[in-house]
């Protein structure tokens, strides 16, 4: 029988987390599902450690909800789409848990176990890059992604540069494209729709 110990947060973590910094611990798989309920920070598992995020930035919320609206506009007039945010968790199960900054689903949800809130089966996922975890979107969670063998696009976009990068999967399931859009006269393709650049980021506030 496989025994776990009960992770806690000490008081010098929280106040890491609470500056918007990014801490790491060691645990298993079955320790990370015990924990994962009783945290309110956002949290993903990889390489059997858990990842626990601060607190994002204003700017980081405003691109995720616009992006989200963008979406969810897209998909309105399409039965069995779901557009949903980061609380969602995506899984490759006992090995890596992630949560998107937007996820998108066609079809039935294929949920994790009991789950209601831990999906496996995501077409779709938006990761707003940040200072603090640019490298970790790009490094980890991106070639993990593209494990996930219901995911056909992923988007990245660099809030800072106002860059969007789409990744898709070709009839090739190995086999991705890249598409980088970084300039005001780009025509960006999201699943097939093209939408001008600047629209991405249309009424986005200057301060930080």
């Amino acid at each position: 029988m496989t025994t776990t110990t009960q992770i806690t947060l000490e008081e010098v973590q929280k106040a890491t987390l609470d500056e918007g910094k990014v801490v790491v611990m060691p645990a298993s798989w079955e320790e990370f599902v015990e924990f994962l309920p009783t945290t309110h920070y956002k949290v993903e598992f990889i390489n059997n450690q858990i990842v626990i995020m601060g607190l994002a930035k204003l700017i980081h919320e405003w691109l995720v909800m616009h992006i989200g609206f963008i979406l969810k506009t897209l998909y309105a007039n399409q039965e069995n789409v779901l557009v949903l945010g980061s609380n969602l968790g995506v899984s490759r199960p006992e090995k890596s848990f992630f949560n998107p900054d937007i996820t998108i689903i066609k079809g039935k949800p294929d949920f994790y176990k009991d789950s209601k809130s831990i999906i496996t089966n995501p077409c779709l996922v938006v990761e707003i890059l940040s200072e603090r975890t640019v490298s970790y979107d790009w490094e980890t969670k991106l070639p993990r992604y593209q494990k996930i063998e219901t995911i056909q696009e992923i988007i990245l976009i660099d809030l800072h540069e106002k860059v969007i990068t789409t990744i898709n999967r070709t009839a090739d399931s190995k086999v991705w494209t890249m598409s980088i859009y970084d300039q005001d006269t780009d025509t960006v393709v999201i699943d097939g729709h093209t939408f001008p650049h600047p629209y991405f980021f249309q009424g986005m506030p200057v301060f930080e």
